[in-house]
């Protein structure tokens, strides 16, 4: 992988924590359709795009996962045992937190106890169901639903392997949305291990493919629009491509600011999987204070939101740092120490 990768990969990575950031900072999940009319269809066109954010990250997690020439079993272990330190234990830690958050606001707070909190006590099997799903399709921390399929995915790598390694199986595979199966993400993660087996340099695409991802992507809108809802998957694969096409561009134009991306891009993870301890509070928190009631109101507790969560979630990371400088790095899946040194 060259640098030129490396940099747009490190800037796709914090658009898209932003992206998953605006996700869950959208007002309209306590507003419902209050704020108006118009509130509803702008933000259903913000999530449309949104929901992007979240198929990125597979499918760059499949293309680092798979970024080697031919299938070594050594190469697989090699890559599980650091997966275990970037995803498994940091997924085990901060779900053990957000365990201990329901705990409190079951216990003292009155907030419903997502069985974890049963008639006023502590359920331990509720708990320990909890790493993998409290109920809802979500583990004790919401938004680590992702790393927990992530985890699956890493898992299943020589199977993935398998159906990647040849460009037809994989586009086969690829289709399946079509049947209307419910692949929960692996078909992207599939997407990116096709990428990383066949040593496609994202940033090429800029100069060689970005008009026919253009069209493509505007093929794949209307095709999903007028045709084939169900194909709306295809939107999002060009939408991937069209979009390192434009992070690369963004790069090569503003090479400062991607710099600077990419020098803190240690603490995405840390964003990422605590944002979601007072994300909904803050939320309520502005349509309380500014009540909207129109487009514009709510756009503003949208945006305070999301700057409040990401500026919170910068302090505090600062703060523990200096603390516990080896215990965030385990929160962090041991990216913080291993990029100071590096």
């Amino acid at each position: 992988m060259n640098g030129r990768t490396s940099s747009a990969i490190n800037t796709l990575k914090f658009i898209c924590l932003i992206g998953v950031i605006m996700i869950h900072c959208n007002p309209m999940i306590f507003l419902g359709n209050s704020a108006g009319e118009n509130a509803v269809m702008t933000f259903d066109v913000i999530s449309a795009f949104l929901a992007l954010c979240v198929p990125f990250f597979f499918v760059l997690s499949g293309f680092l996962f798979f970024n080697f020439d031919s299938f070594d079993f050594r190469i697989i272990l090699r890559k599980w045992k650091t997966r275990v330190r970037s995803l498994v234990v940091p997924y085990l830690l901060w779900c053990t937190l957000y365990g201990l958050l329901r705990i409190v606001k079951g216990l003292y707070l009155g907030y419903d106890g997502d069985g974890i909190v049963v008639d006023g006590h502590v359920s331990m099997l509720g708990f320990l169901r909890g790493y993998w799903d409290t109920g809802d399709g979500y583990p004790m921390g919401f938004a680590l639903w992702f790393v927990r399929n992530l985890i699956v995915f890493v898992a299943l790598a020589p199977a993935v392997y398998f159906v990647a390694r040849r460009w037809w199986t994989a586009a086969l595979f690829l289709c399946l949305p079509l049947l209307d199966v419910n692949l929960y993400g692996i078909e992207y993660f599939v997407l990116g291990a096709t990428l990383g087996l066949h040593k496609v340099e994202l940033s090429s695409i800029v100069n060689k493919h970005v008009g026919l991802w253009f069209l493509l992507w505007g093929v794949a809108l209307v095709a999903a629009a007028l045709y084939f809802p169900e194909a709306v998957f295809a939107l999002r694969y060009a939408g991937f491509m069209l979009s390192i096409c434009l992070v690369a561009k963004f790069d090569s134009f503003w090479p400062r600011m991607a710099r600077l991306v990419s020098e803190n891009s240690n603490v995405f993870f840390f964003i990422y999987a605590i944002h979601g301890m007072y994300c909904p509070a803050i939320d309520k928190v502005f349509i309380k204070i500014l009540t909207p009631d129109n487009v514009l109101v709510t756009l503003a507790c949208f945006i305070l939101s999301l700057l409040t969560n990401l500026i919170l979630s910068y302090i505090i990371f600062l703060v523990a740092k200096a603390v516990s400088p080896r215990f965030i790095d385990l929160l962090s899946g041991g990216r913080f120490i291993k990029k100071t040194r590096a």
